[in-house]
């Protein structure tokens, strides 16, 4: 049960990351005013650096109640480096990292691993409201 929520959770993180990808790119171009492209490469680009950059997500699948809050911040740690790590080797491999733009790219790679931080805190945020409404309303019943 827990293996399939977590792939669920990462399926909805992996279609999160390529569209703030594709966004993201959209607004730089804008920004820049190029006219640019996303050709083929580019998606393959950015869909395989989204699959790569969701795979550091297994090391949260330690059930909760096991974690102490001193090791659960290792583990955000840990997972920070682990995706910019795997994210930016993705980006050498297909010749998309440009080392002369590289604040740019941490900028933006820092933009979308806050945002889908945030936006899964909001969203597990809702979670948790609703669960805790039934609770209380099974118990006022």
């Amino acid at each position: 049960m827990r293996l399939k929520y977590y792939m669920k959770f990462m399926f909805y993180l992996f279609c999160m990351i390529t569209t703030a990808q594709v966004v993201f790119i959209a607004l730089l171009s804008a920004i820049s005013g190029t006219n640019a492209e996303i050709g083929y490469r580019h998606l393959h680009s950015i869909i395989v650096t989204a699959f790569v950059g969701i795979l550091p997500t297994f090391i949260f699948i330690v059930p909760p109640e096991k974690v102490s809050r001193n090791f659960y911040f290792l583990l955000v740690g840990l997972h920070f480096i682990l995706t910019f790590g795997f994210v930016f080797v993705s980006l050498n491999h297909f010749g998309t990292f440009d080392r002369e733009r590289l604040i740019p790219m941490i900028i933006l790679f820092l933009t979308i691993y806050i945002t889908v931080h945030i936006i899964t805190e909001i969203r597990n945020k809702k979670a948790v409201d609703e669960l805790n409404k039934r609770i209380n309303a099974t118990h006022n019943d």
